[in-house]
């Protein structure tokens, strides 16, 4: 970005031909109208990889011993994370994009709504099969 706008001053190349040959956006050229420092290529993800790992991990074992977070759960749960590691201040929400976002960047996870319980399981789980169970 920086040397297609030196470019664009000091050789007095067309801006579009300099976006062009470094491989910029013309859009994002807006010589003389904004400060390199304010332009940025990208937003970020909250998480890194390895805390979003973290996070994915948490929410699959969470998952797999019955207790599935809803959407919002699962927002909540990472604005927490994200408070305690200090990426946001407290009492700041999470939005859907946010969420839809984090489910494109970890592919295994999908939203689905909730199954009943089956009619035999609902019938077996008396209080005397659970007291058999936990004793």
């Amino acid at each position: 970005m920086t040397r297609a706008i030196q470019a664009d001053k000091d050789d007095h190349m067309p801006f579009s031909t300099a976006a062009w040959c470094y491989g910029v956006l013309r859009s994002s050229l807006l010589l003389g109208k904004v400060s390199i420092d304010s332009v940025t290529s990208a937003h970020y993800p909250l998480f890194s990889q390895e805390q979003g790992a973290i996070l994915c991990d948490h929410i699959k074992s969470m998952a797999e011993v019955g207790y599935g977070y809803s959407r919002q759960e699962a927002m909540n749960l990472a604005c927490e994370f994200a408070v305690q590691l200090g990426l946001r201040q407290e009492g700041t929400l999470l939005t859907d994009k946010w969420f839809y976002n984090f489910l494109g960047r970890w592919p295994e996870f999908k939203v689905q709504k909730p199954r009943s319980l089956e009619v035999a399981r609902a019938k077996s789980a008396t209080q005397e099969a659970e007291e058999e169970l936990f004793l």
